[in-house]
């Protein structure tokens, strides 16, 4: 990462990916005095969002810091299949008020997100188990006749 030096503030340019962009991130940067600072992205970053991380830049006299400060540009896929395109449009055309526990789509939402992967093979165990459970009830019941 390149910086360039304004008074004692230190800019540089970092690319995020869209996904990055959209979702949040935390940007590595090497400074030049050799400490490694993250810096946490926790809003939508825009093309040339800039983000000031105060006290960060090259040290003054007295002890003081300038600031660093970086310009964002964001790195768009350069092609989405039809089922990205879908899913994108659809995440873009949901309301905003999601998060509201009386939100009955975002409760759907929420629930179809959060399905384990392996949901068909889940779902066959749980019909064994009822299917072995009712056998031995069967069984049980049979054997107290």
């Amino acid at each position: 990462m390149g910086f360039t030096v304004h008074g004692f503030d230190l800019r540089m340019t970092h690319t995020l990916s869209l996904y990055q962009a959209l979702t949040g991130a935390i940007v590595e940067v090497d400074l030049p005095d050799g400490r490694r600072l993250h810096v946490g992205l926790a809003d939508v970053v825009f093309p040339e969002y800039v983000k000031v991380v105060k006290g960060e830049g090259l040290r003054r006299e007295g002890g003081a810091r300038g600031d660093l400060i970086i310009t964002f540009r964001i790195q768009f896929p350069v092609r989405l299949s039809p089922l990205q395109k879908e899913l994108l449009d659809a995440a873009l055309r949901m309301p905003a008020n999601l998060d509201d526990p009386k939100n009955l789509q975002g409760q759907l939402l929420h629930t179809a997100v959060n399905l384990p992967p392996d949901l068909a093979e889940w779902e066959r165990k749980k019909v064994r188990r009822r299917i072995d459970l009712n056998a031995c009830l069967d069984g049980w019941m049979d054997a107290s006749r």
